[in-house]
């Protein structure tokens, strides 16, 4: 039996939140599990992180009368057995400035494993560290994560972020015409889900869909006392990455831009959107 996907507003009674701070937000098909922060030593470090624990979904076996109804077109990352057992072993916390130096490594090495086939090598070497790197705006926002082993906070897996702010998508060294620190209206704008990034080592493992599932979720309770939450989403998604944020729910606008680089390579990003279900 196939598992739908749920949003907070959706998953209470399912999935209890019982984390330090009763405004964090759910994740879907995931339940947070109690501790004290006493003896936690990732908590010492940032008391509103998460601690992941594992939830079982229910599966169909081949001779089920119910199996032959499945007519899901892709299974979903979060619903595989590499994401339920990396459930187990990671937690997600905001990025500081600390963080910059190790996710520009991070990013770039993200970006020549995975972005091969999808970008060339010049288009890559002119855009890692301009157009693709770490916004110190999001940063500064709370809005840009880490999950990391639980064991080592400081070892990034997979970074990600949405923002209120009319930027779209770029880094700090991003062409000027790109950065717009203006806020976004919740009734009339859509917010940005940002730099979806995993190190190749621990690629496809559902890490991405966790943490664009993760950032759907704070995108839709928005920032007390500086933007309330947004029901409609958008990106500019590298070309790498349109399989599974099509998988995720998002669609192609028909939008596509050509980002010319400091060393004159043309690089395309295209634009998706997504409506998040009441």
């Amino acid at each position: 039996m196939s598992t739908k996907m749920r949003f907070p507003s959706e998953s209470r009674k399912q999935f209890p939140l019982t984390t330090h701070d009763s405004g964090l937000t759910r994740m879907p098909n995931l339940h947070y599990s109690p501790h004290s922060s006493a003896y936690c030593r990732i908590c010492k470090l940032n008391p509103q992180h998460l601690k992941i624990s594992k939830t079982p979904i229910p599966t169909a076996s081949p001779n089920s009368p119910t199996s032959s109804n499945m007519t899901d077109p892709a299974p979903d990352p979060i619903t595989s057995a590499k994401a339920q057992e990396a459930t187990q072993q990671f937690a997600i916390r905001p990025a500081t400035r600390d963080d910059i130096p190790a996710l520009q490594q991070m990013i770039a090495e993200s970006l020549r494993a995975l972005g091969k086939g999808y970008y060339t090598e010049a288009e890559l070497d002119g855009s890692i560290g301009s157009l693709f790197g770490p916004d110190s705006v999001l940063i500064g926002d709370g809005t840009y994560y880490i999950l990391h082993p639980l064991s080592t906070p400081s070892t990034i897996c997979c970074s990600s972020g949405w923002s209120y702010r009319h930027t779209l998508y770029g880094a700090d060294t991003a062409p000027p015409p790109l950065r717009l620190p203006a806020l976004r209206n919740p009734s009339t704008d859509r917010a940005s889900i940002r730099a979806i990034f995993t190190h190749p080592a621990w690629a496809r493992r559902g890490l991405g869909t966790m943490m664009l599932r993760y950032c759907e979720a704070r995108a839709r309770e928005g920032v007390s006392g500086v933007v309330d939450g947004f029901r409609r989403l958008e990106m500019g998604a590298t070309l790498s990455g349109v399989g599974l944020y099509e998988r995720c729910g998002y669609r192609a606008s028909g939008r596509e831009d050509v980002v010319r680089c400091g060393n004159g390579e043309g690089v395309r990003i295209r634009h998706m959107v997504k409506d998040l279900e009441e």
